[in-house]
């Protein structure tokens, strides 16, 4: 998909701003590369590891389906703690899930992580707007994060049902 996108949108930029488009694209390309780079690679790197640190069955003990309540209070303090944008946080979700967590945790995970992420308030959000407005808007985002953890498990399972065709 992303090939044919890129594919696409290269050969309009050919046809409408000619080889020096094309090169504008490119290079604007590269220095996107050049800021996201090093935190993706990092992003993936740690992916990696954390297999190797947090083995299958700790994973599946920790945040697997049967885990209930603690599973989800765990995927939360991980989504809480996990720093950097998407390109660390996806990878470290792609391997948590590999290794076994199950979906209510993971929603944990993912909705602390964008809601509350510890990282983003401590170093933006309270230097730029004080304490006030950041401490009250992460204590009225922890319900949501339960809510995403009771209710993502839910509607995947409506989803998958739906997919499948009676016989």
């Amino acid at each position: 998909m992303m090939l044919g996108m890129t594919l696409s949108v290269g050969i309009a930029v050919l046809v409408m701003e000619g080889w020096a488009g094309v090169r504008e694209g490119f290079f604007l390309g590269m220095d996107t590369l050049r800021a996201a780079g090093l935190p993706f690679f990092l992003g993936i790197s740690l992916a990696g590891l954390i297999p190797v640190l947090l083995t299958a069955s700790v994973v599946t003990r920790w945040m697997g389906d049967g885990s209930g309540f603690k599973g989800v209070l765990f995927g939360s303090v991980a989504g809480l703690l996990t720093p950097g944008g998407p390109y660390v946080m996806f990878p470290i979700a792609a391997s948590l899930f590999k290794s076994g967590a199950g979906v209510g945790a993971m929603s944990a995970f993912s909705a602390a992580r964008q809601l509350i992420p510890v990282n983003r308030v401590i170093v933006w959000e309270l230097p730029l707007i004080g304490a006030t407005f950041p401490i009250a808007r992460s204590l009225a985002s922890i319900p949501a994060v339960f809510i995403a953890a009771l209710l993502v498990p839910l509607v995947l399972t409506l989803i998958t049902r739906k997919r499948k065709k009676p016989e």
